[in-house]
């Protein structure tokens, strides 16, 4: 074994442990914070896989009310995973953050190994490092969510279908259709993959090229990989829209409120947001978008190179499909990371080359002070936001809520799951308009024990509703913010808890 060799692994293994660390730095943070919401969901999942069925085709959500929970999503692999280790180990959240940790160092492994493919080993390891290190690429990739392994599923897809293409064997065919097959059933926005590995099908020959070989178009192999890996993932759509629409429970996977805005996606202040905002500030830390940047100019150097160029294509249009999905969260921008990073890698590659450091490493050290500053910002909010929420949830706990159905209200985070999920709880998610005698009438009979919320969600609402009076009752607001009602809250129920992060309500019966 050569020197260069022994140092290549040592920095490839390196970069890679780097990458798991940096994720497992935050699987200590419960579930609270940025996107916490999502991450509960997902959480959910998983705990009612170990707790009630391991069936993976009857996911189960909290926010079930009184029913099953069944609940239409994407196909449910990370949940189930994660539960098959509950079973063996318990129910605590950081396995799921773990799992989400794995994930995203097997996105820069396979990252690392397309990229050598497509534009040599020292733009390769530059890639995968800022890859590792983009502080938003860190905090989603040590999240309880599918996109971590959404990412490294399609990055793993694109190299072995490359592979594939080059002749190295039909071992590297089905690990593509694995792979993207797992990308799409993740998450569906997946799909613009098709049009890169359309390119390597069109472009990529074995070499040398049979004499025989027929119109790349023609080739039954890759008429079969795309006709199953659609026709598995129209099954599972239609098996999932099935559950939604017999128990009302839905993710939206199928629902309009992400796709096709066409007003929206022809807005250049939504061009700004998703490409200022989001990646240049968010994901790449600024320093990471000039590097991108002077990579994007950079001539290419390979044929395989224009692989990345019709990547970044197709999430522009992946992204102004899913236009409303992507303007709401900024998570719907982590698949760009694989492309960016590329794009970085062959910057730092570039200015290293031609002796431009004075470039290269301001940009890198940018990225290092901007991302952990990211990085800290989110854990104060994770901070913030959890105290009363494990508050109220072991609260919750303590006064026998788990076993029986649960109204938890609140008005500016209505459908966000979280205190359901950390209190091991069942019940309904509403917003205090959705409140009101008949609607608490109805859910009592369905077996509604108690309300619950936390005070940092309210903001005073318009006198003249039962909440209100229920609110000012108990300290949630002073009695001079809106007119005493003549009710009390004595008519609703026992106060069994009330503090400073939250309030419990027994409901007579």
């Amino acid at each position: 074994m050569s020197m260069s060799t022994s140092n290549a692994r040592w920095i490839t293994a390196g970069i890679l442990a780097a990458c798991l660390a940096l994720r497992l730095s935050l699987a200590w943070m419960p579930l609270a914070g940025v996107h916490a919401w999502r991450q509960c969901d997902t959480a959910a999942v998983a705990g009612n896989f170990a707790d009630e069925s391991m069936n993976p085709l009857w996911p189960r959500i909290d926010w079930r009310g009184d029913g099953p929970g069944f609940v239409e999503m994407e196909f449910p692999l990370v949940p189930w995973a994660v539960a098959c280790v509950y079973r063996l180990v318990g129910v605590h959240d950081a396995i799921g953050r773990v799992a989400a940790a794995v994930g995203g160092v097997a996105a820069c492994w396979w990252l690392l190994c397309l990229v050598t493919l497509t534009s040599g080993p020292v733009v390769a390891r530059w890639a995968a490092l800022l890859f590792a290190i983009l502080p938003l690429n860190v905090y989603y990739g040590a999240a309880f969510m599918p996109e971590s392994w959404m990412i490294a599923a399609s990055a793993g897809g694109v190299h072995h279908f490359l592979r594939w293409r080059q002749g190295d064997g039909m071992t590297h065919g089905w690990a593509s259709f694995l792979c993207i097959l797992i990308a799409v059933l993740l998450k569906p926005t997946a799909l613009c993959l098709g049009l890169v590995l359309l390119w390597i099908q069109l472009r990529v020959r074995p070499a040398p090229r049979s004499v025989s070989e027929g119109h790349s178009l023609l080739d039954a192999k890759a008429w079969l990989f795309a006709a199953g890996v659609l026709g598995l993932l129209a099954a599972w759509m239609w098996w999932a829209h099935r559950l939604g629409r017999e128990t009302g429970n839905s993710f939206g996977v199928l629902g309009s409120d992400k796709f096709a805005d066409w007003r929206l996606a022809s807005s250049p202040s939504f061009w700004h947001t998703i490409f200022v905002e989001r990646l240049a500030e968010r994901h790449l830390a600024w320093g990471g978008a000039a590097l991108a940047l002077a990579g994007l100019l950079r001539p290419r150097t390979s044929p395989l190179e224009r692989l990345f160029d019709v990547w970044l294509i197709a999430l522009i249009i992946g992204t102004a499909i899913a236009s409303k999905g992507n303007e709401l969260h900024e998570y719907y921008q982590l698949p760009w990371a694989l492309p960016l990073a590329w794009l970085a890698g062959r910057g730092v590659a570039g200015a290293i080359t031609g002796g431009r450091w004075w470039f290269a490493a301001p940009a890198l050290v940018t990225v290092g002070i901007l991302g952990a500053g990211r990085l800290v910002e989110y854990a104060g909010t994770n901070r913030r936001h959890a105290i009363p929420l494990l508050n109220i949830a072991a609260a919750m706990r303590d006064q026998g809520v788990s076993p029986l159905p649960v109204i938890v209200v609140s008005p500016i985070h209505p459908g966000d799951p979280s205190l359901l999920h950390h209190a091991r709880a069942k019940g309904w998610l509403l917003r205090p308009d959705q409140l009101d005698d008949k609607t608490l009438a109805a859910l009592k009979s369905r077996g509604a024990a108690f309300i619950c919320g936390i005070h940092r969600t309210f903001t005073p609402d318009p006198p003249g509703t039962w909440l209100n009076d229920l609110r000012i009752g108990l300290g949630v607001i002073a009695p001079s913010a809106a007119p005493r009602q003549t009710s009390s809250v004595s008519t609703l129920g026992e106060v069994v808890h009330d503090d400073d992060h939250g309030f419990i309500v027994r409901l007579k019966p």
